[in-house]
C-alpha cells in the first residue's frame, strides 16, 4: 500500500498552492503562439516580399518622364533612371520590367534592358538614337538578373549603384508610352517589388510634337 500512496504522489509532487495561476499558463501559451506565426509571416514576406515595402532602392514617390518623336522603325536607349542602394545589405536583382501604358508594348518594343555601373566623371545617357554605346560600353552592361549592387556605405557614391539602359524600337505608328520600371530584388532575407515612376513616350512620326506624358 506504501507503494502505491508513493506513485500516486510523483504525479502530484508539486504543491497545489505553489503551481503557476491558469491565466499565467494561458499567457504563456499564447505568447508561444504569436512567437510562431511571426515566424511564419516572416518566413512568407521572405520568399514572396508582399508587405515588405519598397526598401533600400527606394523611395518611389519621385517622377520624371522621356519623350521623344521617332519615325517607324527607329530605335532608341533611354538611361537617365539610376538604382542606388542605400541599405546595408547587397541588392541582389531579380528582374527589371518596363510597364507599358495598356498596349504600348504592340507599338514601342523593348529590346534591351541591361544594367551598368556608374562610373564617376561619365555623363549619363539620358535619351539617345541607337544604342548609346559611345557613352556607356555595351562591354559594360549585365543582364538585370542576378545582377548585384553593393551596399553604398562600402563602395562609395557610384560604386552602389547602377544605371537602367533600356533600347526600344517604334514598330507602328502612333503614340506609346510607358509609365515606369518595375524592379524585383532582394536586400538581406528579404525580397522587394518596386515601380520607379519615370515614363518613357514616343510619337510618330518624327519631328511631331508629342505634347506632355499622360
Amino acid at each position: 500500500m506504501g507503494v502505491v500512496q508513493g506513485d500516486v504522489g510523483l504525479d502530484d509532487a508539486e504543491p497545489r498552492a505553489a503551481r503557476r495561476p491558469w491565466w499565467r499558463r494561458w499567457s504563456r501559451r499564447r505568447a508561444s503562439v504569436a512567437v510562431g506565426v511571426v515566424a511564419v509571416v516572416g518566413a512568407t514576406m521572405c520568399l514572396t516580399g508582399i508587405g515588405t515595402g519598397e526598401g533600400p532602392l527606394g523611395p518611389t514617390d519621385w517622377g520624371a518622364s522621356a519623350r521623344a518623336s521617332r519615325d517607324v522603325g527607329d530605335e532608341f536607349t533611354e538611361g537617365a533612371v539610376a538604382l542606388v542602394n542605400d541599405g546595408w545589405f547587397d541588392v541582389h536583382i531579380e528582374s527589371v520590367r518596363p510597364v507599358p501604358v495598356e498596349d504600348a508594348a504592340r507599338g514601342l518594343a523593348v529590346t534591351s534592358v541591361r544594367l551598368a555601373p556608374r562610373v564617376q566623371g561619365r555623363d549619363g545617357i539620358g535619351l539617345v538614337d541607337g544604342s548609346g554605346a559611345e557613352v556607356v560600353p555595351l562591354a559594360d552592361r549585365r543582364p538585370p538578373s542576378g545582377y548585384t549592387i553593393p551596399r553604398t556605405r562600402d563602395e562609395g557614391p557610384f560604386g552602389g549603384s547602377a544605371e537602367v539602359l533600356v533600347s526600344y524600337e517604334v514598330t507602328r505608328p502612333g503614340t506609346w508610352e510607358y509609365r515606369g520600371y518595375e524592379v524585383v530584388y532582394r536586400s538581406g532575407l528579404v525580397r522587394h517589388r518596386i515601380v520607379l515612376p519615370f515614363a518613357v513616350g514616343v510619337c510618330t512620326p518624327a519631328g511631331k510634337d508629342c505634347g506632355p506624358a499622360s
